[in-house]
């Protein structure tokens, strides 16, 4: 676990300094020897055991005190989208084409009827598309049937 360390304030006995951590108890130092200079201008470590919220500095020098400083919590967002998958159709009339979300489980040719006065048939080109963003003729009343090719 990453995390940085800066002291504000150091008194003139103090460093260097050793680190501790709370999940063992302050028992063993995650870090050793960090100079003064360091603390005060942000020291970095990588070596802080998961889990670690507080974080004791611990002078090793003349002055032996230390300062448990408190780590802000640290906040982790994962968006993941998933974009569908619209499935390419040829209409039975050469001059109309769709596209549904509707898989197709029988493969190419496989029929899709948009109900309505006329019915209009559609069979499944075997191209598809993933896309956040509806092709513009996606159209969401096509249903699918259990036959192959144009009636």
């Amino acid at each position: 676990m990453t995390i940085t360390i800066t002291l504000t304030t150091a008194g003139t006995d103090t460093g260097p300094f050793n680190l501790f951590s709370d999940v063992d108890g302050y028992t063993v130092a995650f870090v050793s020897g960090v100079s003064k200079s360091a603390l005060v201008s942000g020291y970095s470590t990588s070596l802080a055991p998961v889990g670690t919220t507080i974080v004791r500095v611990k002078s090793t020098g003349l002055c032996s005190n230390y300062i448990d400083i408190i780590l802000a919590p640290s906040t982790t967002t994962t968006t993941t989208s998933t974009c569908p998958t619209y499935y390419q159709l040829a209409g039975c009339d050469p001059a109309d084409s769709a596209f549904t979300l509707i898989q197709p489980t029988l493969g190419a040719g496989q029929q899709y009827v948009l109900p309505g006065s006329p019915v209009k048939y559609y069979t499944y080109t075997g191209a598809s598309i993933t896309s956040c963003i509806a092709p513009g003729t996606y159209n969401a009343s096509i249903l699918q049937t259990s036959n192959i090719g144009c009636p």
